[in-house]
């Protein structure tokens, strides 16, 4: 993004470079795309550098929020998650590819968003399964099970109940009075 650099712009660039401010406060005071906009422009005019800052840690923090705020835009909002339907595992076969009758496919130039897009052939003489597709998917459930792997979830085991006072036995209580004492 190139920036015009009028004459008051150039003037008001060396105001800041000799009062010291940093490339960072400089680059927001005049609306610059970076820092190194600036830093780049007062090398080009041969503006004298500077080995060491004077600044402060709180001119430091003002000019870091400045910046930060300059260029960074607010977070977008969270994206929605989209979820999979989930293939029952007792009726899943694994790699198994449903042939299709030549006259039930579908074309390419006739594919709809509901029809299935698993191919049969190559090139020119591609054609697609064309049923209807699961929903969130892009086949259909026969070519479903052969194209996604499912992988089990394993659900976390309930925890063990812990057992209050009231439902221990008096025996029980005995016994844990005789191993403490």
């Amino acid at each position: 993004m190139a920036s015009k650099w009028t004459d008051e712009r150039v003037a008001k660039l060396k105001e800041l470079w000799a009062q010291g401010h940093s490339g960072a406060v400089i680059a927001v005071e005049l609306g610059l795309p970076s820092r190194s906009a600036a830093i780049g422009k007062a090398y080009r005019l041969g503006l004298p550098t500077r080995l060491t800052t004077t600044r402060s840690k709180s001119e430091y923090k003002r000019t870091r929020k400045a910046v930060a705020s300059k260029f960074n835009p607010p977070a977008s909002p969270k994206r929605e998650v989209k979820t999979m339907h989930v293939i029952d595992m007792d009726t899943w076969t694994p790699r198994y590819v449903e042939q299709i009758p030549e006259n039930e496919r579908v074309a390419f130039s006739a594919l709809e968003d509901r029809h299935c897009r698993y191919p049969f052939g190559e090139g020119k003489d591609i054609t697609f399964c064309g049923r209807d597709r699961v929903r969130g998917l892009s086949y259909c459930a026969s070519h479903s099970r052969s194209c996604y792997t499912v992988t089990p979830v394993k659900l976390p085991d309930a925890p063990e109940p812990t057992p209050s006072l009231d439902r221990v036995s008096n025996e029980q209580l005995a016994a844990v009075e005789e191993f403490v004492a």
